[in-house]
């Protein structure tokens, strides 16, 4: 499944690195670098029977290439602490990333002030779970496309607001099993890279998730933007250990155009 993956981002890095010969002059690049707040909400019975809840630091670096169509590629990393039991006494340190790729088609003529995309994402998600330096710790790590819609709004000169929706489609899931560890786990501790990508192909019977983007772009000069960005993600893995999460990212930066 590793090779796979591997495959697929550099056959799609290719494709996008041959497309952009061909690119007309209006393109126009930016990169967008955020920070902010995550505040996550989860349970997983791999890890306890106990609901948990806490946030901590998030941080958002994006690039888009935008003529016709938009090529698009982001990192979200957001670490902290959650917590549970009586008082919150029982408290658990995470940290939670995403990489994506993203490549839209634009549906509707480029002078519209509404604007419509719909396309193909790649994700690569791991949220880690550490209880008191590894005493216990849990992991849900999910890879593969998806399906992305967006819609955008420009209201004048300086503003514009966007909507996103994506689902994931073909996912391959690596979880733990219920104690945390195994014969695999212990023969690969120092390759945690290995661990991750250990996943199996999974269906919407399995892993069910979606991911919401509201995204607000003030323009401060010529060559940079404002942003404001808020991102709604939940997950469910339909496992005997079921586990579930939901978590609510808002970031605000500045993107560079060049």
């Amino acid at each position: 499944m590793r090779k796979y993956i591997i495959s697929f981002l550099a056959l799609f890095i290719f494709l996008k690195i041959a497309q952009g010969q061909y690119l007309d002059k209006k393109s126009k690049n930016q990169i967008e670098i955020g920070f902010g707040h995550q505040s996550s909400y989860l349970k997983d019975k791999n890890f306890s029977p106990l609901n948990q809840k806490g946030g901590g630091l998030a941080t958002r670096i994006k690039y888009q290439r935008i003529s016709k169509n938009i090529f698009g590629a982001n990192l979200q990393i957001s670490s902290g602490n959650i917590y549970s039991g009586p008082s919150n006494g029982f408290t658990t340190s995470f940290i939670n990333v995403n990489l994506g790729l993203e490549y839209l088609f634009r549906l509707s003529p480029q002078e519209q002030s509404f604007q419509f995309f719909i396309g193909p994402v790649y994700n690569s998600r791991v949220l880690y779970l550490d209880w008191y330096d590894q005493d216990a710790f849990s992991y849900v790590a999910s890879h593969g496309v998806g399906l992305k819609g967006l819609i955008s709004k420009r209201i004048n000169d300086k503003h514009m607001i966007r909507a996103s929706l994506s689902i994931p489609v073909f996912q391959s899931l690596a979880r733990p099993p219920y104690n945390g560890i195994d014969e695999f786990i212990i023969e690969n501790q120092d390759k945690p890279a290995d661990i991750i990508f250990s996943g199996t192909p999974t269906s919407f019977n399995d892993f069910i998730a979606f991911e919401f983007c509201v995204d607000y772009t003030y323009k401060l000069t010529k060559r940079i933007d404002w942003h404001t960005n808020y991102t709604l993600y939940t997950q469910q893995v339909m496992e005997s250990n079921r586990f579930k999460s939901l978590s609510n990212t808002i970031t605000t930066g500045v993107a560079i155009k060049f």
